[in-house]
């Protein structure tokens, strides 16, 4: 975590020096972005299930570093605020306040997490035709998590408890990285500034949730031993999602 705030402050310092210089020599590339996203969680655990599709939106400043002396290859950096999520339905227990007699269940959780994320990509561009630039976009991401909370209801048997909203900022990894890849167009708007439509797919490579994941029988309900769930292995979840990226280049 340390590590993560030294480079976050290095690249805000590398950002300022690199605006202070790149109206002059273009080395560097400054972009205001802000990024509607369809995000959904995708469990491997037995008896854990997406559950449906949650719309996100993404706002920050991105950087493209050139290459080599050329407009074509650049490295794409920079800083995002995400707010993001998505629903899942997790096995779960459900204990009786009057008996203390602890049953199956299952919870129905709609997952909202805010991140900062930190793109590494090669950005590649076309030369310009007909007053358009394509390009396409290769890398990862990484994610830091600052906050989570889910909706969460619980059905046992027949009966459904209330929609309750939990902190479960301590259930969330800390970090998470993805797979990058990209494409869309760029225009010229007047003078230096530009704008850029693309569409973008993040797809999770690390767990986002902790803990471990109860295990079920074969109808996918919770196994009760002892007056209590049976654990099994840790739990397994990936955030995957998909961009709109509408960026305003100066």
């Amino acid at each position: 975590m340390r590590s993560f705030k030294f480079y976050v402050i290095g690249l805000l310092i590398l950002g300022i020096n690199a605006g202070l210089s790149a109206q002059e020599d273009k080395k560097v590339a400054l972009a205001f972005t802000v990024s509607p996203s369809v995000a959904w969680l995708a469990p491997t655990n037995d008896g854990y299930k997406s559950e449906g599709t949650k719309i996100g939106f993404k706002y920050g400043l991105l950087m493209d570093f050139r290459l080599f002396g050329v407009d074509n290859y650049s490295l794409t950096s920079g800083l995002t605020m995400n707010h993001i999520g998505g629903g899942l339905i997790e096995p779960s227990t459900f204990e009786n306040t009057t008996t203390g007699t602890v049953v199956s269940a299952k919870d129905a959780a709609n997952y909202k997490m805010t991140y900062i994320d930190v793109p590494f990509a090669i950005r590649l561009k076309t030369n310009e035709m007909g007053y358009n630039t394509f390009y396409a976009v290769f890398g990862s991401e990484l994610g830091f998590n600052i906050t989570a909370k889910k909706d969460v209801t619980t059905t046992y048997g027949s009966t459904s408890t209330g929609e309750v909203t939990q902190d479960v900022t301590g259930d969330i990894n800390l970090f998470r990285s993805s797979l990058v890849i990209g494409a869309g167009v760029e225009r010229n708007i007047s003078g230096n500034t530009n704008y850029r439509i693309g569409v973008t797919y993040h797809n999770g490579l690390t767990n986002i949730l902790k803990g471990d994941a109860y295990k079920v029988d074969p109808n996918g309900n919770t196994l009760i031993s002892g007056n209590a769930g049976v654990l099994d292995k840790s739990i397994n979840t990936k955030l995957k999602f998909v961009e709109l990226n509408l960026s305003i280049i100066f």
